[in-house]
């Protein structure tokens, strides 16, 4: 291989390489250009605040449809926000 073959394969081989750099910056450069919208990042970021927001409203939905005026059995009698189980007392025989 004589001088000027081995010169030219190693331009060839620089411009190959100074290519490949152009674009991968031109890639860069029409990403960072694009809206944020199209971006991956805001929507993974958004993606767990807006799942506790839904996650909280169908909790209240819950609370508010389901749960609220229930009856109690077994003899419980709330007292405020307390619930308590009165035993019934069997008859005292009281000797006098």
């Amino acid at each position: 291989m004589s001088a000027l073959q081995k010169s030219i394969n190693a331009s060839q081989t620089s411009d190959n390489a100074s290519q490949k750099e152009m674009n991968a910056q031109e890639k860069n450069n029409l990403e960072a250009a694009s809206p944020w919208w199209r971006q991956r990042w805001p929507w993974l970021l958004m993606a767990g605040p807006a799942v506790a927001i839904v996650g909280c409203a169908i909790t209240i939905v819950l609370a508010f449809q389901g749960f609220s005026d229930q009856a109690i059995f077994d003899g419980g009698v709330k007292r405020g926000l307390v619930v308590e189980k009165v035993t019934p007392h069997p008859p005292s025989s009281q000797t006098r």
